[in-house]
């Protein structure tokens, strides 16, 4: 579902553009990860945030071109380096962040597309349409259906292609592998934020067993 959220978000919700300059707003999530690969593979500029300096080499290894610190000067250094903007804002952290972050890294006609929560707000009570630039474009991305993707089952057969070949290598989305009773060791582990990618509890064979039934 990670790779799926991620393609939606950035080329169906936000049309993003082969050879577009695109901002992974919380890059070291599961849906981040699978943003940067993605892009990358159409052509795009990725520019990836984390709040940990321990996770920037992680997010270099994914492929983004520039991966950057999310603190105070954020904006700036990304105007620094396109200071016309960009073209996407794939934002995960939250939309509490679109007045002060996002929006102000969108070139004109680009596109913020909200899809992830990682600050816990939901909702902005505050909100008014006039928050949006002229000329930007705001859209958010929450779930799948069968009409949402033209040729979800080519594309689906395209990543499968690329996984299997070694192009979207597992040691880049595939963060950590956990047993099933080691479950709780998986929450502490996701909730301590040191997970870069996607998290995965494994079920044995006799830990869904129905002999005990």
């Amino acid at each position: 579902m990670s790779m799926w959220t991620a393609y939606a978000s950035l080329f169906e919700s936000a049309e993003t553009k082969p050879g577009a300059v695109v901002v992974v707003h919380g890059g070291t999530s599961s849906v981040g990860i699978w943003a940067i690969l993605l892009a990358k593979d159409r052509g795009c500029t990725v520019i990836a945030t984390t709040r940990q300096p321990g996770k920037l080499d992680r997010l270099r290894a994914a492929g983004a071109d520039h991966a950057l610190l999310d603190d105070e000067s954020l904006v700036s250094k990304v105007r620094s380096l396109y200071p016309k903007g960009v073209n996407t804002v794939f934002e995960l952290v939250g939309p509490d962040k679109l007045e002060k972050v996002a929006f102000p890294m969108l070139a004109r006609h680009g596109a913020c597309v909200v899809s992830g929560i990682l600050t816990k707000v939901w909702a902005l009570h505050d909100f008014t349409p006039a928050m949006i630039p002229p000329t930007r474009k705001l859209c958010f991305f929450t779930c799948l259906t069968g009409e949402d993707i033209e040729g979800a089952e080519e594309v689906l057969q395209d990543v499968i292609n690329k996984v299997e070949s070694g192009v979207f290598k597992k040691e880049v989305y595939l963060d950590k592998v956990f047993k099933l009773e080691d479950i709780g060791k998986a929450h502490e582990y996701m909730e301590e934020n040191k997970a870069v990618g996607k998290v995965v509890v494994t079920i044995d064979q006799q830990d869904h067993s129905t002999d005990k039934l």
